[in-house]
């Protein structure tokens, strides 16, 4: 152009500079500059803007200066291009510097030129008052409502955190735009008001304005932040109905959401469908992935990070830490670190802080104080991590090292620095430190920080320091739920139990909504009172809380339904636990074990053990204790086994419980060997073993152990005096024991407690200083309460003070009207008195008020099984033996000095009429069947739940010299060795009975009235010499002197004691009602049942009390529990109030029936108020019931068990049949294959008893006697065998299901066989005809729904009838009898027993079964 001579204007060169802006030439730009300049253009406006872009743009801001500098004439919108030029470039100095020339030139800014400014001030450390003057110049020239200019400005007061001034600012603009409410809600939600932001996003969405994707990425953070995660589910949907769910910033901030609330899926279902992935999208997943324990695919994800050619930045890297910190995962760990320094963040405060997370959390603690060493940011986080690495070792010094080397540095700790110091102070028990530490904390003025607060009250707490840690609390400037809790934790774990719920009740009461911590310790505290009530009270508002499934929670519960004794909660709540730790086990443990249920928690012990879960100190603690209070010494040496293999039998706290343990069980050598091996002792251990001494009876033991306990420095405590004092008194060191007693408060500061009075009053009373004893009593500082009483009355019993003894029981009694024992002290107190008048009161007394007498029972354990026995028990599979031998002992006894002292109790009268076995003490029989039981080389220990009296005491001294065997007992009062091994003297067969009949025969015969025979016959009788008995008998006769009715008692006694039934029967006088009870007896003990029950009712006179009674007892040992409850039915109606009646429940227990058993007791209450027969006996009562095939076999022992249940029943026969003593049983003749005579036989029955049918036993039934096999049945024997059995089935169902009471108590029970399981050759007919009506029974069982009837069916084993005997030998039989584990055929009876059950509404949940009865033939 030039060289055509055409010479340039400003409009060429304005072209010419556009060009080189967009070429981004800067030499030509500066080229055209010096072009412009020469041409004399410079003073051209738009040609100097254009300049001052090309330098701008190119990044010649110098230049771009130089063009404004030289402008004549400066508009404002030129100062904008300069302003906006200088903050694009991050310039913000020279922003601010210009806009303040600007002003100083008098240039008015336009909104642009505030836009510009606002946008510098936000990305530079402005002095804020600052920004206050140009918000001031913005109102002055009127672009206060300018969203424009406001939106910068709001969001420079948010990130400021002036909040007010932004939302008044908000509130004045006209014009909201989309920026304008992204600012705000961005602002709100980054400033911690979540719930503002989206109540502000709501706003904007009715407002009808469309959000952006910033603004959804903005509110969606919030919701993440405070865990709306259903409201964010919402959002969701929005943002996919409006087409952003493939926006970068919306899905990074949904990928975070789902990854927070734990949805995964979701979270990684976005990820993948996300279009362009940054690397906030990849660290969200990361993040998440890693807080949610999947720490190995947060490390997945990283490769595939990589792979996208992202490159990793520090949170990529902190999370990752985060991720191998929870694995474990070392090596992973250390190269990201080795990454993080090539990255050149490794500096970064938050990688720095992961980096030293990680190795702390990977135990590697000295390379976290080298890395910890390295840095040099100043980092108050980094030492507070260190602090808490030496405080998961318990190593105090360096933590506390630390700490201070943290100061000396001029760090200021801060409100994370004490908790972490503190909590090792009481990790370690540093109570001294900790109050130091307390003093910092409140000079450096964090005494109001809720945090430290809340550490400090837990370390106060738990060291016990809990005044303290209240006062700590009561100061506390805000509510804190951290600080309560651990208040209320402190409290229960130092047995403040009260205190703790107090505390727990005032917290709610302030509206602080308790944690499961919080809950856990008031459920603990409720465990630790057995409040029952309240502790289910708050198990209800932990499950309001959600807090249904925490394990924390469900722990406690286990511990305080298992403590309280509520056994079937504590099971519930136990297997609620998903996943049981060795504390879930440990509760349900140690509750059963304080609740007294001592081998449920031994069982549970095992149980634990089989399912593999690891025990710990406080397993073997409850389970040793547990094994001591059952006395189980075997189990407890298994446990002992097991402490040894796991390591623990160095911890005192277990050896303090393997003491007890020995001690309870009898070996107290064992107990003295585990404590001299014990590498450190407490007082609690000092004390078992002093405890032990005492209760083993080793006083001088005991007392030279306490002695030693002082000298070592072992400060003895409240239970240290009880043993020794108890010591004292079992080896009657009275002054001794007064010195011990008065030293308590004299030399130890220790306050008698009521159990340290008692020991004294024992001490006394044993020594017979009884008006010292009833002295010391009254001038005692406290009330004395019943146990002090009770111990003097038994002391008066000993020695037969009377007087004492009535002011003592006048004392107990008012205190205790309704406890046995005090009656049966004072009883026993005037017999050994011979006051037989007021022992008799005393015993109406007991009556009257309705105190029954515990029954002594005493236990031994043979071959892992416990046996149990009562007074003159006969009970016993070995009665027999254990009597011979109990009878042996006594007589090898008595030659060698023992004198049976058995009438202490009675009168000369009462003597005469008693039957020495019956008052056979319960220790005797269990000793005497220890000593024919175990062998010689193991003790014999029984255990008695009441005290030994002084007659077995002596008689137990004597059988262990005898044996030549070591005897223990363990009463309710201590424990008794016996062990002094004598030779036994020479065997001696008279008896004290024989010594008598000599000095009969002595006698000359014409002094030898009949009174002298019917004296030496009834003693025979009464020692089990029946023979003689009967041969004197007949050798009186043949003297001459004639028999009267009292010789006739001892006669027909002693038949009855050795069966001779016949003979028995054979005696002809008129009788008396004692003979006929001799007679009941003798048929009974010959288990001639029904005879027996015939002979009663054709007796001529009325059977009586006894005689009934003699019936019942019998048939308790021959468990024949239909005449039993026959017999009990009348014996009850004349002595309602007579305890003895109740051997029916006996009766019920030997024959397995626990049911029946229990409520038997109930009736001993009732029995008061009604002579009626109790219910419980009679659980069929108005019910009526057919029974086909009741002519014989298991169908007549059915009738009559069903009536013995009932007075109303229908028997169908197939042959006559009288129905003995039944009067409410009628005999219908019917065929049940027919379906007339079916009908017939429920019509008759209803006309007869007027009532609708309750129950049908369809019984009736046949089998082929050939046995042939399938091949050779005849057709004709087929049809007869499903005629009979199904067809006859079929009909007796189906009209029992059209006519049986739908009222409740309906019951259909079919007879089929266990052949149906075990299919033996030749008896194919009547086992597919059988199989048929199980089938039938199970449908028809689910037919009947909603008719409260239930069909069930009993598929019986060999029985003995007539039926399984047709057709066999002897052979065939005795391989039936050879394959039953019970090595015998079944009982018509045993049948009999559970049809009953499932007739009664104890078998109303039995329904739609087949009950396979056969002893085990088929399983």
């Amino acid at each position: 152009m030039e060289n055509r001579g055409i010479k340039a204007n400003h409009q060429t060169f304005l072209w010419l500079l556009e060009g080189c802006l967009n070429s981004g030439s800067i030499e030509e730009g500066k080229k055209l500059h010096g072009k412009i300049l020469k041409m004399g253009f410079s003073n051209e406006h738009f040609l100097s803007e254009k300049l001052m872009d090309i330098y701008i743009a190119l990044g010649d801001l110098d230049g771009a200066i130089k063009v404004f500098d030289d402008m004549p004439k400066r508009n404002v919108f030129s100062w904008n291009k300069m302003i906006s030029g200088f903050a694009s470039k991050k310039m913000n100095d020279k922003v601010l510097g210009f806009y303040s020339r600007m002003v100083a030139e008098n240039v008015n800014p336009n909104e642009s030129t505030f836009a510009s400014i606002l946008k510098a001030c936000t990305g530079s450390n402005v002095w804020f008052q600052y920004v206050e003057q140009i918000h001031a110049r913005i109102i002055r020239d009127g672009f206060s409502f300018s969203s424009f200019v406001c939106n910068p400005l709001i969001d420079l007061y948010m990130k400021n955190g002036f909040i007010d001034s932004a939302k008044k600012l908000f509130d004045k603009l006209y014009v909201k735009d989309t920026v304008s409410w992204l600012v705000m809600i961005s602002g709100l939600s980054q400033n911690g008001y979540e719930e503002q932001a989206i109540l502000l996003f709501s706003e904007m969405h009715i407002a009808g304005i469309l959000p952006t994707p910033y603004v959804f990425s903005s509110v969606l953070s919030a919701c993440t932040k405070i865990e709306f995660f259903k409201l964010g589910e919402q959002l969701h949907s929005l943002v996919f109905k409006l087409g952003f769910s493939s926006e970068t910033y919306v899905c990074n901030a949904l990928v975070t959401l789902y990854s927070r609330s734990g949805n995964l899926v979701s979270a990684e279902l976005i990820f993948s469908n996300t279009l362009l992935r940054d690397g906030v999208t990849y660290n969200s997943l990361i993040s998440g992935l890693a807080q949610c324990g999947y720490s190995d695919r947060a490390l997945e994800l990283f490769e595939k990070m990589q792979h996208d050619c992202l490159k990793p930045d520090c949170v990529t890297v902190a999370s990752l830490l985060g991720a191998c910190a929870s694995l474990g995962a070392s090596f992973t760990g250390k190269q990201l670190h080795s990454y993080a320094i090539k990255a050149g963040f490794s500096t970064d405060l938050i990688v720095e802080g992961s980096l030293l997370d990680l190795y702390v959390k990977c135990s590697d603690i000295d390379t976290a104080y080298e890395f910890f060493s390295t840095t040099e940011t100043v980092n108050v986080v980094l030492w507070n991590v260190m602090l808490v690495a030496y405080g998961q070792l318990d190593n105090l010094s360096e933590s506390f090292h630390i700490f201070r080397q943290m100061q000396i540095e001029g760090l200021v700790p801060n409100q994370f620095t004490y908790p972490s110091i503190l909590r090792t102070c009481t990790s370690v028990g540093a109570f001294d430190l900790g109050e130091q530490i307390h003093s910092q904390v409140i000079k450096t003025g964090f005494q109001y920080d809720v945090y430290v607060c809340s550490v400090l009250i837990d370390m106060y707490a738990k060291l016990g320091k809990l005044e303290t840690a209240f006062e700590i609390l009561r100061r506390l400037p805000e509510e804190d739920l951290v600080s309560w809790t651990a208040m209320i934790a402190g409290y229960t774990q130092h047995d403040m139990f009260d205190e703790a719920l107090k505390l727990f009740g005032d917290m709610l009461n302030q509206g602080i909504q308790s944690d499961n911590i919080g809950l856990s310790s008031a459920i603990s505290a409720c465990a630790g009172i057995q409040a029952l009530s309240q502790g289910r009270q708050i198990h209800a508002q932990s499950f309001l809380s959600g807090f249904s499934d925490d394990v924390s929670i469900g722990n406690a519960l286990v511990s305080l339904y298992a403590r309280c004794g509520q056994r079937h909660d504590a099971y519930t709540a136990f297997k609620k636990i998903d996943k049981k730790d060795n504390i879930s086990w440990n509760a349900l443990i140690s509750g059963l074990a304080q609740s007294g249920f001592c081998e449920e928690a031994l069982q549970v012990f095992s149980q634990m053990n089989t399912a593999g879960v690891v025990t710990n100190l406080y397993t073997f603690i409850s389970s040793v204790s547990a094994a001591a209070n059952t006395a189980n010494l075997k189990q407890g040496k298994q446990i002992h086994a097991r402490i040894i293999k796991k390591g623990y039998d160095l911890e005192t706290e277990v050896s303090n419980a393997l003491i007890t343990l020995y001690a309870k069980c009898g070996s107290i050598d064992d107990a003295e060997k585990e404590f001299s091996e014990m590498p450190e002792k407490n007082e609690i251990s000092w004390n078992a073993i002093i405890t032990g001494y005492s209760q083993h009876g080793s006083g001088i033991k005991a007392i030279n152990l306490f002695e030693k306990m002082k000298q070592v420095g072992v400060r003895p405590n409240h239970i240290t005096f009880v043993g020794v004092l108890s010591a004292c008194s079992h080896v009657g060191l009275v002054d001794e024991g007064l010195g011990y007693f008065d030293s308590m408060s004299k030399e130890h500061d220790l306050v008698p407690k009521p159990e340290h009075y008692n020991c004294v009053v024992d001490l006394l009373s044993r020594a017979g200083l009884l008006c010292r004893a009833r002295k010391f009593i009254e001038d005692m500082p406290i009330e004395p309460d019943a146990i002090i009483w009770r111990t003097l009355l038994s002391a008066c019993a000993v020695h037969k003070n009377v007087d004492i003894g009535e002011f003592a029981a006048y004392h107990l009694l008012k205190l205790e009207p309704q406890d046995s024992a005090s009656y049966v002290l004072l009883s026993n107190l005037y017999a050994v008195s011979r006051k037989w008048d007021s022992r008799d009161c005393t015993r109406q007394m007991m009556k009257e008020r309705g105190v029954k007498k515990e029954p002594a029972q005493s236990w031994i354990e043979v071959k892992s099984s416990i046996h149990a026995f009562f007074v003159g028990d006969r009970l016993h599979p070995l009665a027999e033996k254990i009597y011979e031998h109990l009878e042996d002992l006594s007589q090898q006894a008595a030659k060698i000095g023992y004198v049976q002292d058995r009438y202490s109790l009675f009168s000369d009268v009462e003597q005469g009429e008693k039957d020495p076995t019956v008052y056979i003490h319960s220790e005797k029989l269990a000793i005497a069947f220890g000593l024919l039981s175990l062998p010689s080389a193991i003790p014999v220990r029984v255990i008695k739940n009441l005290r030994v009296c002084k007659d077995c005491h002596n008689w137990i001294k004597f059988v262990s010299k005898v044996s030549n065997r070591p005897i223990i007992v363990r009463d309710a009062y201590r424990f008794h060795h016996f062990e002094e091994k004598v030779q036994c003297a020479t065997s001696l067969s008279c008896r004290s009975v024989y010594l008598t009949f000599c000095c009969l025969s002595a006698l000359p015969e014409a002094i030898c009235f009949d009174i002298s025979w019917n004296v030496i016959i009834t003693g025979y009788s009464q020692h089990g010499c029946d023979i003689e008995a009967i041969n004197l008998f007949e050798k009186m006769k043949q003297v001459g002197v004639r028999p009267n009715h009292v010789t006739f008692v001892g006669v027909l006694s002693a038949c009855g004691h050795v069966g001779l039934v016949d003979k028995g029967l054979g005696y002809g006088l008129v009788p008396k009602p004692e003979h006929y009870n001799c007679v009941v007896d003798l048929l009974s003990r010959a288990g001639l049942s029904c005879r027996a029950g015939k002979f009663i009712e054709d007796m001529p006179i009325e059977p009586n009390a006894i005689i009934w009674r003699t019936l019942l007892s019998a048939h308790a040992v021959h468990k024949n529990v239909d005449i039993g409850e026959f017999a009990a039915y009348h014996l009850l109606k004349l002595e309602p109030q007579d305890s003895a009646s109740y051997v029916l429940t006996n009766l019920y227990a030997v024959s397995r029936k626990w049911d029946s058993r229990d409520p038997t007791s109930f009736t001993i209450l009732a029995a008061e108020t009604s002579m009626e027969v109790s219910p419980s006996l009679l659980p069929l009562k108005d019910r009526v019931a057919i029974v086909t095939g009741g002519s014989c076999g298991i169908g007549h022992a059915i009738v009559n068990h069903l009536h013995s249940l009932a007075d109303l029943l229908a028997s169908e026969l197939n042959a006559s049949c009288t129905t003995d003593h039944h009067p409410r049983a009628v005999a219908i003749k019917a065929d049940v294959s027919d379906p007339e005579q079916v009908k017939l036989l429920f019509d008759k029955t209803e006309q007869e008893f007027d009532s609708k049918i309750h129950i049908l036993v369809n019984c009736a039934g046949i089998m082929d006697q050939k046995y042939p096999t399938l091949a050779n049945t005849a057709v004709e024997d087929w049809d007869m065998t499903f005629n009979i059995n199904t067809k006859g089935s079929f009909l007796c169902c189906r009209e029992a299901a059209r006519r049986l009471t739908r009222d409740g108590g309906g019951r259909i029970i079919t007879i089929s066989t266990s052949l149906v399981g075990s299919l033996l050759p030749g008896y194919a007919a009547y086992v597919a005809s059988k199989a048929a009506i199980e089938s039938m029974t199970k449908i028809l069982a689910k037919e009947l729904k909603g008719t409260k009837i239930t069909a069930n069916c009993v598929a019986p084993g060999p029985v003995a009838t007539e039926l399984f005997f047709a057709g066999k030998t002897e052979e065939t039989i005795q391989r039936f009898v050879d394959g039953c584990p019970l090595g015998r055929l079944g009982e018509p009876k045993d049948i009999a027993g559970i049809v009953g059950f499932l007739a009664s509404d104890a078998g109303e949940w039995t329904n739609g079964q087949v009950i396979r009865v056969n002893g085990g033939v088929v399983v």
